[in-house]
């Protein structure tokens, strides 16, 4: 029978076995089994894809004919603007959040009549809240890449330690005892944590981002339709969390501290650990190939991000692979027709398995894997949270300036470097938001 109606159910299923909850979305049927040709521009490889597709239930949906292309991500944002004002860009992209944030006014946001935000709440983790708009939803998230802490155990094992801290305030003691210096030049022989500098510590910006969000505090603040600076906010409490953690970030790597324990002219955090320099690398879960590539014979195991003193929840940050369509196609329905397919548990439990990253979904989280390492990742998944960044490239430079004004000494007070950054972020703000949109 042939269908004219753009129809189609996606169960979700959430605790004992047979208690549901529906999702209605309003997408394409086709007609008399048509076939629809759709371009995917991602941020994976294509041979990852690849993986991924053909074992992914869509492959079997004769409804679609997918074409993926790989942009890498560095020229990601170049490439759809370049593509979009020549009338050929993608139906869809798969990249991470961030990026996708920076692109938002090229994406179409799905409807909350198409998917209601409780049913998006309830389905994806608290972190994919970012993807939230006035509009409806963003895009879809599928996989997270959770930041963890790995920590080198033949170290800790020389100093008869078995766990490592589980808040930040440890990092103090520790890092008197584990940091190893040469006595005649001073040089650091060993580092106990990769802190306190933006040019060689990975993930520097998502970590001072993390430490401001588990002190209480936020980069940006919703507004009625776009969002605002908050940085150098109080929240409440009496000194601003991004001034606390900006200080507490920076103090590692000034030699003035007995704690001091890295600085600007070692090697990137990941290949000092993998070397076994470091006792600790703070890393998203992908790093864990990374470091067994680069040694693998390097004895180490993975915990959770430390928290702060009195955090109310655990919280890491998370960057979420997700699917949106493009403002340029001229197939939407059956674009987000494909996406929420792809959506569903099979597919995105198959892209977990292929890229050896926790899924978004809620229901799968529950199913914990026997590996130890991903264990810990899928259980990082569900702390995971995100803020919405506006131009993750120009924040990056923003962070980077906040980080090198303080630990240079250019700047003498963490709050006038905040406060430089609030500033900053605001101009950056206004350069991307919509048209009418109030950053009040």
């Amino acid at each position: 029978m042939q269908m004219s109606k753009f129809q189609l159910a996606v169960l979700i299923i959430f605790g004992l076995c047979i208690v549901g909850g529906i999702i209605a979305f309003s997408v394409y049927k086709g007609s008399g089994g048509t076939t629809t040709d759709l371009a995917i521009w991602g941020t994976i490889p294509a041979e990852t894809w690849n993986s991924w597709y053909t074992n992914s239930p869509i492959y079997q949906n004769h409804l679609y004919r997918i074409s993926y292309t790989y942009i890498p991500e560095a020229n990601f944002d170049q490439e759809l603007v370049n593509a979009i004002a020549e009338s050929r860009g993608p139906d869809v992209v798969l990249a991470m959040h961030d990026r996708l944030l920076k692109n938002q006014s090229k994406l179409i946001s799905i409807p909350v009549t198409s998917f209601a935000l409780r049913d998006f709440q309830n389905t994806f983790i608290d972190g994919a809240s970012v993807l939230v708009n006035s509009q409806g939803e963003l895009a879809v998230p599928l996989v997270v890449d959770p930041l963890v802490l790995y920590f080198n155990k033949d170290i800790f094992a020389n100093f008869t330690l078995v766990q490592p801290p589980v808040i930040w305030e440890q990092m103090y003691n520790l890092s008197q005892g584990m940091t190893l210096r040469d006595k005649g030049t001073g040089n650091i022989l060993q580092s106990t944590i990769p802190l306190g500098a933006f040019n060689n510590v990975l993930h520097a910006k998502e970590i001072l981002a993390t430490l401001i969000m588990q002190a209480g505090g936020s980069i940006v603040s919703n507004t009625v339709d776009f969002i605002r600076p908050s940085l150098s906010e109080t929240f409440g409490l009496t000194y601003a969390p991004a001034n606390a953690a900006l200080l507490f970030f920076t103090e590692f790597s000034n030699p003035a501290k007995v704690f001091y324990t890295w600085n600007r002219s070692l090697p990137d955090s990941l290949s000092e650990f993998a070397a076994g320099d470091s006792a600790m690398f703070i890393g998203f879960a992908s790093d864990y190939q990374r470091i067994k590539e680069k040694n693998p014979n390097l004895v180490f195991d993975v915990s959770f991000l430390p928290q702060s003193t009195g955090t109310k929840r655990a919280i890491t940050y998370g960057r979420m692979l997700s699917l949106a369509v493009t403002k340029g196609s001229t197939k939407t329905t059956p674009a987000f027709s494909a996406i929420f397919e792809m959506m569903t548990a099979p597919s995105i439990q198959a892209l977990a398995n292929t890229l050896q990253l926790p899924p978004t979904r809620r229901d799968l989280l529950t199913n914990r894997p026997a590996d130890s390492f991903q264990s810990v990742f899928y259980d990082s998944a569900i702390q995971s949270v995100a803020w919405k960044d506006p131009d993750t490239d120009a924040t990056s430079k923003l962070f980077q300036d906040m980080v090198d004004s303080v630990a240079s000494g250019r700047i003498t007070t963490v709050e006038e470097a905040v406060n430089n950054a609030q500033k900053g972020l605001q101009s950056i703000i206004n350069a991307v938001k919509p048209t009418g949109a109030t950053t009040e």
